[in-house]
């Protein structure tokens, strides 16, 4: 079943992403404009504000991100718990980073409609079909634990940027 999945739905849905997810971090001069929004739940609602902080700055000194709640393309989902020793102490903290990109339909439409799907197989028209129900996109996912919040920050910027970079290089080679 796994490897249905993988081989019909997974595997199609990659290469359309691949295709497409370069031309839409372009902005209007072909250089990448990456538009985020970062959504943080927590169980404990005294270190959230210090995470958006710590990632939205670490994002923006990136150079091509820009964090915004609106008109945003892709979502950053941060879910933080931490661990406590038996005093009551923070030991650790233990985050879960999903990377998602939101779908747009009208450009996709230009793009895969138009240019893809004519030439593409039954499966793969079946794929977009069921592709086009969903808002996001599942780009990439992590797991992050640190003693220290701020550099648990760090590495999940560092992570990200490691998808963009794939962007951008795919973006350079397009041009």
């Amino acid at each position: 079943m796994v490897r249905i999945f993988f081989l019909n739905v997974l595997i199609p849905v990659l290469i359309i992403g691949f295709y497409v997810c370069p031309v839409l971090a372009q902005n209007g001069d072909g250089k990448t404009n990456f538009l985020v929004k970062v959504d943080v739940s927590t169980y404990d609602e005294s270190y959230k504000k210090n995470i958006e902080s710590y990632v939205k700055r670490e994002l923006r000194s990136l150079g091509d991100v820009t964090v915004s709640d609106t008109n945003n393309k892709y979502i950053i989902h941060i879910v933080c718990t931490n661990k406590k020793n038996s005093n009551g102490i923070i030991t650790d903290y233990l985050f879960a980073v999903t990377l998602t990109e939101l779908f747009t339909r009208s450009f996709l439409g230009q793009v895969i409609e138009i240019d893809l799907l004519p030439k593409a197989s039954d499966r793969t028209n079946e794929v977009y079909q069921e592709l086009i129900k969903y808002e996001e996109i599942f780009l990439f996912q992590w797991c992050v634990g640190s003693r220290d919040l701020k550099e648990a920050c760090e590495t999940i910027v560092v992570n990200i940027d490691e998808v963009f970079e794939a962007y951008r290089q795919a973006l350079l080679k397009s041009q």
